[in-house]
């Protein structure tokens, strides 16, 4: 025997087939107030797989698996208010959510690489002082403090493991802050 060394399988898929759409919805119902919605479908699927015989004996994908980082549905819904509170400031109040259904950050689909369906909330307070160019804005960013994954690696899924090892990549999480802008 020999010593078992950690290599990866780079190869094509022959073929697969992506469809999807994307609808985006914009309303404006009164004077100021903005309300935005988008819903994109996607379908992918592997077709046909490799043949060699180390693409076959590593068994890392099939037929049936999701495609990395391709979420079959994502929605996202915002409105926007804009008023004017004196001659020369503007205040806007902006709301965001954004949905993801589930991901596999992996090829083979392992359970440490997927990420289950989530939403975040992001808002924004922002004062515009035409007569000072100057923009003040109070933001929140993942507002819930949602803990989500935006990538990773297992090493224990590969054909000759190298190290044993895994980790993912976690989303940012909250983060409230203040930003001023100056216009010369």
């Amino acid at each position: 025997g020999g010593t078992v060394s950690p290599f990866n399988i780079v190869t094509n898929v022959p073929k697969a087939r992506i469809t999807g759409a994307e609808v985006e919805l914009v309303v404006v119902p009164a004077k100021g107030l903005k309300i935005t919605s988008s819903l994109g479908l996607t379908n992918a699927r592997y077709v046909e797989l490799p043949t060699d015989a180390r693409f076959i004996a590593a068994n890392l994908i099939n037929l049936n698996s999701q495609f990395p980082n391709t979420p079959k549905a994502a929605f996202t819904f915002g409105a926007l208010y804009t008023t004017r509170m004196k001659d020369d400031i503007d205040v806007t109040a902006r709301i965001d959510y954004a949905y993801k259904k589930a991901i596999y950050y992996d090829a083979p689909n392992s359970s440490l690489m997927r990420q289950e369906p989530y939403g975040l909330v992001n808002a924004r307070l922002i004062f515009d002082f035409e007569r000072i160019n100057t923009t003040l804005s109070l933001y929140a960013i993942n507002l819930t403090d949602k803990r989500f994954i935006v990538g990773g690696y297992n090493d224990a899924v590969v054909p000759n493991p190298g190290f044993g090892f895994a980790y993912v990549l976690m989303g940012p999480p909250r983060e409230i802050g203040l930003t001023a802008q100056i216009r010369f």
